[in-house]
């Protein structure tokens, strides 16, 4: 039997991030039937990271390295935490941590293979906010002009956001609504941008895309292994014009 070759998932996480926007995720990648389908990798500033909960998690790489790399991973997943240190952390647009997300949106317009970047981009690379984390890609103007999601008690916080960042830009602000996940379609740059709703719906988000990249069987076969009651068909999927 041939080797699989595995979807590469990068998660960059910070001081304060949520551990379920993590884990659920993780959780869910881990699951398919064929072992090895998805690889993980978790990036972040320390060695060491502590979650809103208490709990500390051990990073694989650094942000810098990631900044190095983030090109030959398929899958960009951006967990969020309580609002206070994503706000702060979404407010330093210069750190490796908002440059990751951002190098990553403009990944299939701005990355070729040269003597900087040898391996050519993902074909169809992914972008995915859990919960709070759509505060970042807000920040970054990524949600400039589509439609998308976070936890509820977040929803009023990213419309502000979204409109303060396009009315300096001159470009129209993000939708923001009330959804397990949305699936807003590819960006200019041929990246997908996917929004999670609040906390659990990280399981429903990565269960999606188990499902676009894996197809139908082996997202509900990772949700029994599971056994979670998967809410995965009530995502909003916008159709790329």
């Amino acid at each position: 039997m041939a080797a699989v070759t595995p979807i590469k998932v990068l998660m960059p996480i910070f001081s304060g991030f949520n551990t379920l926007d993590l884990n659920g995720p993780l959780e869910v990648l881990a699951r398919p039937k064929e072992k090895g389908t998805f690889k993980c990798t978790i990036a972040a500033a320390e060695d060491v990271t502590l979650a809103a909960e208490g709990v500390s998690i051990q990073r694989h790489i650094s942000l810098e390295e990631a900044l190095e790399t983030y090109y030959i991973y398929d899958i960009l997943l951006v967990p969020g935490g309580e609002a206070a240190p994503v706000l702060s952390q979404a407010a330093q647009t210069s750190s490796a941590f908002m440059q990751l997300i951002l190098a990553y949106s403009e990944l299939t317009g701005s990355t070729t293979t040269d003597r900087h970047h040898p391996h050519p981009p993902p074909k169809k690379p992914i972008l995915l906010s859990i919960c709070t984390g759509a505060g970042f890609l807000g920040q970054l103007g990524i949600l400039d002009g589509i439609k998308c999601t976070t936890h509820f008690g977040f929803l009023d916080t990213l419309r502000s956001i979204c409109v303060k960042v396009a009315e300096e830009s001159g470009k129209k602000a993000g939708k923001v609504i009330r959804a397990r996940f949305v699936d807003a379609g590819t960006n200019g740059n041929g990246v997908r941008i996917i929004t999670g709703g609040g906390i659990s719906c990280g399981l429903d988000s990565a269960l999606y895309v188990v499902r676009m990249l894996k197809g139908d069987e082996v997202a509900w076969y990772c949700a029994g292994l599971m056994e979670y009651a998967s809410r995965v068909n009530e995502g909003v999927i916008v159709e790329d014009e």
